[in-house]
């Protein structure tokens, strides 16, 4: 999650204190980072692979949905500049991890979540911007509100986005303004133009970098919804419909081709999605589709009215109508 504005009492998305905190110092002061350089990843739309292609390990993953990878002309590429991503420990105590970078079957015997945030910039190109220019952070996706997905890193990289999960898990920024407390100060008259009779509509900054701005018309629900988080009473604007479409789309994908990863989120005592932390078991054993909230109580992204069970519906439903063998060898 991205800093707002200082009023705001939004944390920002944070390393954890963990080794990636150091290199972003290191590199800050011109000190040589701490991670050897990895080797640059084949570029592959030279090789006119789809445009609904993701990279896992190199290997091209067709989603059903748009996707912009790293090395195209009006990509977001994390591989540009200096690298924030990445980091030979496993925090979760078991060991380094390879000194090569991982091969399909080694991500698909590490990865076993995909956790979602929202940006807090409202837009994926201010994400990336914050990301790279000022946060020294990365995410493997990026998601616009046109529904435009941007692969900034291949997921055998270790991307710098959920701390202590950093090495087992796939990033999504999700662009929205964020969550808000109630009655307090908040984007949203920048962002959003209600109106009585008519759906409410987003309104794009001139910089949006939006490519299909004729695509968003506005949030999936009119009014902001009102939600607790870590039993905090906060208010948000939805997502996009063509958000909620491609997120659908890339995360059945995951949970197809990453097969530790399950179609479901954490869920309370009374089955219904978790609104606060995990447990600690379900912290360390937990796998599927989480928020950054169920991994630590500063975060409440993707907040209250992100809609898990549209999500997790329809993953479910995409599942079952392009089924597909958890079996490696066969579903290439």
């Amino acid at each position: 999650m991205l800093m707002c504005f200082t009023a705001c009492t939004q944390t920002p998305l944070d390393r954890h204190h963990d080794a990636s905190a150091t290199n972003g110092q290191l590199l800050r002061q011109g000190v040589e980072r701490l991670d050897p350089p990895r080797p640059e990843i084949p570029s592959p739309r030279s090789q006119r692979r789809p445009s609904d292609t993701v990279l896992i390990a190199g290997e091209p993953i067709s989603i059903g949905t748009r996707v912009v990878l790293f090395d195209e002309s009006r990509g977001y590429s994390a591989y540009r500049g200096a690298r924030y991503f990445n980091e030979r420990r496993d925090e979760a105590g078991g060991g380094p991890l390879p000194a090569q970078p991982l091969d399909r079957a080694g991500v698909e015997a590490l990865v076993d979540r995909v956790v979602m945030h929202y940006d807090v910039a409202g837009c994926s190109s201010r994400c990336f911007r914050t990301l790279q220019k000022e946060r020294g952070l990365s995410c493997h996706f990026l998601l616009d509100l046109d529904g435009t997905l941007y692969q900034t890193l291949d997921l055998r990289e270790r991307a710098w986005h959920a701390g202590t999960s950093n090495s087992r898990s796939v990033g999504i920024e999700i662009a929205n303004v964020g969550a808000y407390p109630l009655g307090g100060r908040n984007p949203f008259g920048t962002w959003y133009r209600p109106h009585p009779d008519r759906p409410t509509r987003l309104v794009l900054p001139a910089d949006s970098g939006v490519r299909h701005p004729e695509g968003v018309i506005g949030p999936a629900r009119d009014r902001p919804v009102v939600g607790r988080i870590h039993n905090r009473r906060l208010e948000q604007y939805d997502l996009t419909h063509a958000q909620y479409a491609a997120l659908i789309k890339l995360t059945a994908a995951l949970c197809r081709h990453l097969p530790r990863v399950t179609p479901d989120a954490p869920r309370d005592a009374n089955g219904v999605v978790r609104t606060s932390v995990m447990p600690t078991s379900d912290r360390i054993h937990f796998s599927g589709l989480i928020g950054h909230h169920h991994l630590t109580p500063e975060k409440i992204d993707p907040g209250p009215a992100f809609d898990w069970p549209r999500l997790l519906t329809g993953v479910k439903a995409e599942l079952a109508a392009f089924p597909a063998s958890k079996n490696p060898s066969t579903d290439r």
